[in-house]
């Protein structure tokens, strides 16, 4: 690396920063007069301009030169006027400047950003932040900046994101690529580019000619991205574009190649790597351990090997060596997964990592093999026929089940042999049921108990929840969000590792609207769906539901002497095409007693963008019949 540094001694951008026509400190008044976004009036605030040119400098670095003018049009929206510029410790942001404009008794008002209000902040060893908050900005304001930062190492570009939580009315992209640099890119989202351009750009390199690779894209009228609750992950759907190195090539100076010809091949070269083999291979210092675990039932000797090890403290520091995390009984979740994988081979169990990237990092690009694709490791124990895949990292988790995070596509296998990949599957008995039981007083007071019982994701979310802020503080906040809530006992059994019930006993009122001979009750009283999760008119990308799931709500009300039922409402059985998702609902009346019971289950995972009104409406319906009321009598 030294060698090429030293080749190369200057790349010329033949590019000017940032953008043709822009002037830091001017700008056009109409742009602070209007007081409606153009293309989305419902928009609190929106980019006029997101500007970036990157470049790889003379050292072999990435600098961006970024601009930015956005218009505030609510209040609400008052804090993106604090900037935070995130920066290699060791790098810097240089040539700043910031300033807002308002409209003050028919004037323009510019206001210039004083040296004295910027602020470095450490974040971590090698993090800094740069912060400063925009002088006078009030609701109608614009603010601009713009600046240079230095990201430091060219095996990493920056991302450029097309598309943010606010709309964009023009967002715009260079990148300036010398040709001994190949980059493959990579483009995800639903936005369409107005322009997408690649040419030839003539530079210097030392004394000798270079010619640049000059990328230009420009995206018009952005939407705001709508972060709906079922996508499969925000970097999934999200319009934007990156680089990534395949490789280095300066004739008589260097030639390196950051890419396998296939994962099958990465995983090979894995294995070669001690880190992948000589240390998870020789865990002789965990037999005292082992011994005490020994089994004829393998499966049962597994789970108590990862059961001890899931309980280890999960740290930010990695541990020195595996030896050091198993005795130390600490370690990074990456530190914990392949401690597992040591201690199960040193068992005896046929035991291989298994790289996997995370369902918030978006889906993995088989075409393209890079070790940096993955971000996570898992731990793959085969028994008899079965596999099983674990995640020691998590403590309320169970042997062989992976977390909800984990479950995204497949994970490549790091043995040696031929390329082997592995379906994350999530786990499929993913259950809430809601059961009620209440008696209906003369004067409209519902008293009695509720049972809530999960099963699968549910129940372990709400376990790292309790064992995050304690069972008193869950009960707490569970209490604070129903105020109308008259609860005598809150009890909680989390025994089950696959499992968690609550039991409340309560008297509740404000369930029913009594008007004199007759009575409207909603009889779901917690569990029911109050808002549907698809709110927008269209949707351009994938709807994707994670896991399997079902709701069960389960209601019984006993109602006094002297009243009856006057009206029920219909009983509904519908489903999604191809029984993709269904909900029943039944009513009925036995004695003095309304037993009523609804089902909803979602059991396909992913739907196109198309199927969005389906789903609207489906959920519209769940949420409809949920709310129904029953018409009641006095005699």
């Amino acid at each position: 690396m030294k060698t090429l540094l030293n080749a190369l001694l200057i790349i010329i951008p033949l590019l000017a920063f940032p953008q043709e026509g822009f002037k830091p400190g001017k700008i056009d008044p109409d742009l602070v007069k209007t007081n409606v976004c153009p293309i989305d009036s419902s928009a609190g605030a929106y980019y006029i301009l997101d500007y970036g040119l990157t470049r790889i400098n003379s050292q072999l670095e990435v600098e961006l030169d970024h601009v930015v003018i956005l218009k505030i049009l609510d209040k609400s929206e008052l804090d993106r006027g604090d900037i935070s510029i995130p920066y290699a410790s060791n790098k810097s942001v240089s040539r700043l400047k910031a300033f807002t404009y308002n409209y003050e008794d028919g004037e323009l008002i510019t206001t210039k950003l004083d040296k004295k209000d910027i602020f470095k902040e450490e974040v971590d060893d090698n993090t800094k932040k740069l912060k400063f908050s925009m002088p006078n900005v009030r609701e109608g304001s614009v603010i601009e900046y713009s600046y240079t930062v230095n990201y430091g190492n060219f095996r990493s570009l920056n991302t450029w994101y097309f598309q943010t939580s606010i709309p964009v009315l023009k967002s715009e992209y260079e990148i300036l690529i010398p040709n001994y640099f190949d980059y493959y890119r990579s483009m995800t989202g639903y936005i369409p580019l107005e322009k997408a351009d690649i040419s030839r750009v003539n530079g210097r390199f030392g004394n000798s000619s270079i010619v640049n690779n000059h990328h230009h894209y420009v995206a018009l009228n952005v939407p705001a991205f709508d972060n709906e609750k079922y996508i499969r992950s925000r970097n999934d759907v999200l319009s934007k574009i990156e680089f990534k190195l395949r490789s280095v090539t300066i004739p008589g100076v260097i030639h390196e190649n950051y890419m396998f010809g296939s994962y099958g091949r990465l995983a090979n070269k894995m294995m070669e790597d001690s880190y992948w083999s000589n240390e998870i291979d020789d865990a002789r210092w965990a037999q005292d351990i082992i011994v005490t675990f020994k089994s004829e039932d393998k499966v049962e000797e597994a789970t108590k090997i990862f059961n001890y090890i899931k309980n280890f403290e999960k740290s930010d520091e990695s541990a020195n060596s595996l030896k050091s995390c198993f005795q130390d009984k600490k370690g990074t979740d990456h530190d914990l997964n392949r401690t597992l994988i040591a201690v199960m081979r040193e068992a005896g169990f046929d035991d291989d990592p298994i790289l996997i990237r995370t369902r918030s990092r978006g889906r993995l690009d088989q075409l393209n093999p890079l070790r940096s694709h993955f971000n996570f490791t898992i731990s793959r124990v085969k028994i008899d026929d079965k596999t099983y895949l674990m995640d020691a990292s998590e403590k309320e988790h169970v042997f062989g089940v992976l977390p909800r995070y984990c479950v995204n596509g497949k994970g490549l296998v790091i043995k040696e042999g031929p390329e082997e990949w592995e379906d994350l599957n999530p786990y499929k008995s993913n259950i809430e049921m809601v059961q009620s039981n209440f008696d209906l007083s003369d004067d409209g007071l519902l008293a009695g108990n509720i049972t809530v019982r999960r099963k699968g994701y549910d129940a372990w979310d709400v376990k790292d929840e309790i064992k995050e802020d304690g069972e008193d503080k869950y009960i707490e906040e569970f209490e604070k969000a129903r105020e109308n809530w008259s609860i005598e006992s809150h009890t909680i059994d989390s025994s089950d590792p696959y499992s968690l019930n609550e039991t409340i006993d309560l008297e509740l009122e404000g369930k029913v609207e009594d008007l004199g001979s007759l009575l409207y009750l909603n009889p779901i009283v917690y569990g029911e769906r109050s808002e549907n999760p698809f709110k927008g008119t269209e949707q351009i990308y994938p709807i994707n539901f994670g896991v399997p799931f079902s709701e069960i709500l389960i209601t019984e009300i006993t109602l006094p002497e002297g009243v009856t039922v006057e009206t029920l409402p219909e009983p509904l059985s519908m489903a999604l095409p191809e029984r993709a998702g269904t909900l029943l609902y039944s009513i009925k009346v036995i004695g003095n007693k309304i037993m009523i019971n609804q089902r909803l289950t979602i059991n396909k995972l992913e739907y196109e963008a198309a199927d969005y009104p389906l789903l609207r409406e489906f959920f519209a319906r769940v949420i409809e019949k949920g709310g129904e009321q029953i018409v009641l009598k006095r005699t």
